[in-house]
């Protein structure tokens, strides 16, 4: 990428700028510090930044998605009657820190004003962990239930282990899947409007 003579017509008069590779693609930036910054206020770049910045987003909490998923497989291969009562155990325990956490420490949601959708998601994720504790107390014996089916499931892995390989093949086509929506959804929803000419 080349700016053309290094500069850019402004409104007032032409401004030095300098080739930059940002996330955007190449920019022709410029290089006052008082003009760089109103630069960056502009609204369309703002919007492209800000659909950048979900995308990345998106695709590293996929990644760490995938990673928790592949480690919680693992654990309920090898310790299935543990992790039938650690998953509700862990469960509780992430709603409850969730809860505390938007009410000590309000994130802004939305465009509600204030504390009160924050005050009202951690009340309910609060009440959400308790009735999962209360749920593993009055459920024990279908929980126990539930880790005999799950040793037996791991029994029938452990006999064949190519179904081992399925199981990231089907994350990874399902994760493709995504992708490739996602990517239909760009090509068509960046289309112009048909130009009819004579």
């Amino acid at each position: 990428m080349q700016c053309p003579n290094n500069t850019c017509p402004g409104l007032v008069s032409s401004y030095n700028t300098t080739n930059t590779i940002h996330r955007l693609g190449g920019i022709c930036e410029p290089t006052d510090a008082g003009i760089k910054e109103k630069f960056w206020q502009d609204t369309d770049l703002n919007q492209k930044r800000a659909s950048v910045h979900g995308w990345e987003v998106a695709v590293i909490a996929l990644i760490i998605g995938a990673c928790v998923g592949l480690l919680y497989m693992v654990a309920f291969i090898v310790i299935p009657k543990i992790m039938t009562y650690l998953a509700f155990i862990l469960s509780a325990i992430v709603l409850l820190t969730a809860g505390i956490l938007l009410i000590v420490q309000p994130v802004k949601l939305l465009a509600f004003q204030g504390n009160t959708l924050n005050i009202i998601l951690g009340i309910i994720f609060i009440i959400l962990a308790i009735l999962l504790a209360l749920l593993l107390w009055i459920q024990d014996r279908e929980i126990e239930l539930a880790s005999i089916f799950l040793v037996h499931s791991n029994t029938f892995l452990k006999d064949k282990y190519v179904l081992f390989a399925y199981i990231p093949l089907f994350m990874l086509f399902s994760f493709g899947l995504f992708v490739l929506c996602v990517w239909q959804y760009i090509a068509f929803g960046s289309v112009r409007d048909p130009t009819w000419t004579s």
